[in-house]
């Protein structure tokens, strides 16, 4: 008899609790497969902003070496007025020097 009421009570229980069971089961798969959908919606998002900051990357290396270019045409422009300017100085002075060793 005490058997009887234990089995009564358990099969109470299960008619309760499996479905209960059965829809937290399906809630859990539900959100699963939500993260696994939000997972992948996050990786497409990454990949295009890695993309993007690739892309961007690329142009201001690509500017810095220009501009990296120019300064150092400028520089050489540069050197090479200032050694033109000097070598006038110097064909002056020689001209000077000649000038005075003539007198001499």
């Amino acid at each position: 008899m005490a058997e009887n009421v234990l089995d009564s009570v358990r099969a109470a229980i299960q008619d309760l609790v499996a479905p209960e069971v059965r829809v937290l089961r399906t809630e859990v798969e539900s959100v699963g497969q939500r993260v696994d959908d939000l997972r992948g919606e996050m990786n497409q998002r990454f990949g295009a902003l890695r993309a993007e900051m690739n892309q961007r990357l690329e142009l201001m290396e690509k500017t810095a070496s220009l501009r990296h270019e120019a300064l150092l045409a400028a520089i050489g422009a540069s050197q090479a007025a200032g050694e033109a300017a000097m070598m006038r100085e110097i064909a002056g002075l020689r001209e000077r020097v000649a000038v005075l060793e003539s007198r001499r």
